[in-house]
């Protein structure tokens, strides 16, 4: 989900950090509407965010998703950040550490840098 997740942030500048509470891909596709099926919450506006993909991407070729966001409000000045999980925290955690050498609020003052809205 992180990558989906950073594709999504990078390509709509949505202010919404959201939560991920499910995910499922199908195994048998005659028994299912997608392929790829998952839901996610924003914490600070509730706004609510679905995502789909029709079809299994072939070898080497892009995932085509669909999302859609339900009551989000613009207005709102949101302030949470998303926590890292899984492997990309821990290939930051070892580029920290051996790379950088630098401590974690510098990287993510950074990282953020990339997202923000002008």
């Amino acid at each position: 989900m992180n990558t989906i997740n950073d594709s999504f942030i990078k390509t709509s500048k949505v202010n919404c950090n959201f939560i991920y509470k499910r995910c499922r891909v199908a195994t048998d596709f005659s028994k299912s509407k997608h392929f790829l099926h998952f839901s996610g919450l924003c914490k600070e506006c509730g706004a609510k965010l679905i995502g789909w993909a029709d079809n299994k991407p072939d070898e080497a070729m892009p995932l085509n998703v669909s999302i859609v966001i339900e009551n989000m409000d613009i207005t709102l000045t949101h302030t949470s950040k998303r926590p890292l999980n899984g492997e990309k925290l821990h290939d930051i955690g070892k580029e920290l550490l051996h790379v950088l050498h630098d401590c974690a609020s510098n990287w993510r003052r950074n990282a953020t840098n990339a997202f923000k809205m002008y």
